[in-house]
């Protein structure tokens, strides 16, 4: 009925039948299987491949071909940057040495008029 909970029409639970031990029966935890170890993977680098073959030698033309096909690549977009501000800074000193000789055969044109 609604009044009454469920808790007390249900069958009570058998905490003590633990088989011949009774209530004193001890708790056994649960065993797990041990993970299997996995056997090492076998890796074969290409320089082994290398050697058992006899080609030794390709590594370090193949290293020395990337090294010149890269340098042939145009300059990228920090190197540029690099580049333009170097430049900068050149024309802008060498724009201050002509000025500052502009100055100096000024003045010296100056004194010659003064002394001459």
């Amino acid at each position: 009925s609604a009044e009454s909970p469920a808790w007390l029409w249900e069958a009570p639970m058998e905490a003590r039948d633990r088989g011949e031990h009774g209530a004193r029966a001890p708790i056994v935890p649960l065993r797990l299987r041990r993970p299997q170890r996995l056997a090492p993977r076998t890796r074969i680098m290409s320089h082994e491949v290398a050697a058992w073959k006899g080609d030794l030698w390709r590594e370090p033309a193949l290293r020395e071909g990337a090294e010149a096909w890269r340098r042939q690549r145009p300059p990228g977009r920090a190197e540029v940057q690099e580049r333009a501000w170097d430049m900068e800074a050149r024309s802008d000193r060498e724009a201050r040495r002509e000025q500052r000789r502009w100055k100096l055969r000024r003045a010296s044109a100056a004194n010659r008029a003064r002394e001459g």
